[in-house]
């Protein structure tokens, strides 16, 4: 159980976080009226939906989670884990099609890339965003419309496909 005060992880059994001391057991969830809760995107939703647009997607919907519920070092964290997709991204792009010279090997190269870095990037760092939801709002929270970022990923990655099919 994570901390509704510090995010710590405690046991689940615990009253009390083994941190800053808080009360684990009064009900938190309750004790705001939801018009205080920011608007967020559900995390599990960001993630699932990351299989479909991208890890990418993902990554920059749990960056902007973090910034409205004021967590800038996890924010900061979350736009390293951006970049870094990214990266890996084009990367696996790149070799398949330069070091290759092959669509085929790059389309590859780019699902296992795509696959592997967002297994890697939901248990090491999505997941955690997750938790965080759940102990400090559980279901209580406003979420955010799906409208903006599925609009924006339904017209970003057919432009990025267009490009990677001129550069090979």
């Amino acid at each position: 159980m994570l901390c509704p005060s510090c995010s710590t992880p405690n046991f689940d059994s615990a009253s009390r976080c083994v941190r800053c001391g808080a009360n684990l057991i009064e009900d938190v969830k309750e004790s705001k009226p939801l018009s205080t809760f920011p608007e967020i995107w559900s995390p599990d939703m960001a993630a699932g939906l990351s299989i479909v647009f991208t890890p990418v997607f993902g990554v920059i919907l749990h960056a902007l989670n973090w910034r409205r519920l004021g967590e800038k070092r996890r924010a900061l964290a979350s736009w390293v884990w951006a970049g870094l997709m990214v990266f890996i991204v084009a990367g696996a792009y790149g070799w398949g099609l330069f070091g290759v010279k092959s669509y085929a090997a790059s389309e590859s190269y780019l699902r296992t890339a795509l696959f592997g870095s967002l297994i890697i990037w939901y248990f090491a760092a999505g997941r955690v965003q997750s938790k965080y939801v759940s102990t400090k709002f559980g279901s209580q929270y406003i979420e955010e419309s799906w409208a903006t970022p599925v609009c924006g990923a339904l017209i970003v990655l057919p432009l990025v496909y267009l490009l990677a099919k001129q550069l090979g």
